[in-house]
C-alpha cells in the first residue's frame, strides 16, 4: 500500500482555480449574446411604443381641427412639452411611453430610470424626439417621431448599432440605416437618415414643409 502524497496549499490552489477560470472563460463568451439580447427586447419595446405615441398623435390631430401638439407658445419650444399634451389630453396614459432605457443611458437624454408619471413631463423623462408643425393631412413619408438624436436632425451609431428608430405620418415604424457624417474622430459615431425618393436621396430631416421643427430629446440634468 502506497501512501498518498499530502495535499498542499498551493495544490488546493491550483484544483479550485481551474473551475473558476472556466466560469470566468464561459461568462466572456455568453455575455456578447446576451447582451444582444437585451438590447433586441429594448429595440421592440422602443418600436411599441412609437406605435402607440403614432395612434395617440392621430387622435389628438382629429380632435384639434387636424393639428398636432406644438409648443408655440415657448420662446424655446421643447419636445417634452409637446408629448406632455398628448398625457394631459388622456391619449398616453404612461410616460414610461417616450423614454427609453438603451437611449438613456447611451445618449444620456434621460435618467437612467423610468418615468415617475407624475406630470408634467420632462426632459429627463423623455428620449424621443418629435417634429413639430405637422398636420392633417401631411405627405405620407413625411417623419413624425425619433430616437439616437441629441441634435436636430443628426443621429448616433451608438444606440442601435448604426440605426435609429423613426416612425412617419403614414404610421410606419422602422429601424433607418444612418448614414455617418465622416470618420472624423469628432463626427464618427454621428450621421444623418437618408432615403431615395424618385431619382433624389434626401436627408429625410431637412426635407420637411415650412414652419415644421425638429425637436430632438434634449440632455439629461
Amino acid at each position: 500500500m502506497t501512501n498518498k502524497p499530502p495535499v498542499t496549499r498551493n495544490m488546493r490552489i491550483a484544483q479550485w482555480s481551474i473551475p473558476v477560470l472556466l466560469l470566468a472563460i464561459l461568462g466572456i463568451i455568453s455575455y456578447g449574446p446576451i447582451q444582444k439580447q437585451v438590447r433586441a427586447a429594448e429595440l421592440t419595446s422602443a418600436n411599441g411604443n412609437f406605435k402607440q405615441i403614432y395612434v395617440a398623435l392621430s387622435s389628438y390631430a382629429s380632435d384639434h381641427d387636424g393639428l398636432y401638439p406644438t409648443d408655440l407658445e415657448s420662446k424655446s419650444p421643447t419636445v417634452a412639452a409637446c408629448f406632455d399634451e398628448l398625457i394631459q389630453s388622456g391619449k398616453i396614459d404612461e410616460e414610461e411611453t417616450f423614454w427609453n432605457k438603451q437611449n438613456a443611458l447611451t445618449l444620456n437624454t434621460a435618467s437612467p430610470s423610468p418615468p415617475n408619471n407624475i406630470s408634467p413631463l420632462t426632459k429627463n423623462e423623455n428620449t424621443t424626439g418629435y417634429v413639430m408643425g405637422l398636420t392633417t393631412p401631411s405627405p405620407a413619408n413625411l417623419p413624425t417621431t425619433f430616437n439616437s438624436s441629441t441634435e436636430a436632425g443628426v443621429f448616433n451609431t451608438s444606440v442601435w448599432e448604426g440605426k435609429a428608430i423613426v416612425a412617419k405620418f403614414n404610421g410606419s415604424v422602422k429601424a433607418m440605416h444612418i448614414s455617418q457624417i465622416s470618420n472624423s474622430p469628432n463626427q464618427q459615431n454621428e450621421g444623418y437618415i437618408l432615403e431615395r425618393r424618385g431619382d433624389s436621396i434626401v436627408d429625410i430631416f431637412k426635407e420637411l414643409p415650412e414652419g415644421v421643427k425638429v425637436l430632438p430629446p434634449q440632455l439629461a440634468n
